[in-house]
């Protein structure tokens, strides 16, 4: 399955908790589980084409202050 498609079954699994009202704890740990898997594909893929990219991205979000708006991609 590709990242994308792995991305999107995540966006719908978050969709249904979300529209379901209740969360379980069985469906907290099935999403921990999957976005996990999913980060450290992205990171291998970013690492095989370029580590200093993934760097980059990586140290700028963890200094962007995620409510200022003129860092917010348009």
């Amino acid at each position: 399955m590709s990242i994308r498609r792995k991305a999107d079954w995540l966006r719908g699994y978050l969709e249904s908790i979300e529209d379901g009202g209740n969360v379980s704890n069985r469906q907290i740990e099935v999403l921990k589980e999957k976005l996990n898997l999913l980060l450290s594909e992205i990171e291998e893929y970013f690492y095989e084409d370029n580590e200093d990219d993934f760097d980059e991205a990586r140290r700028h979000e963890t200094t962007m202050d995620p409510f200022d708006n003129e860092n917010m991609p348009m």
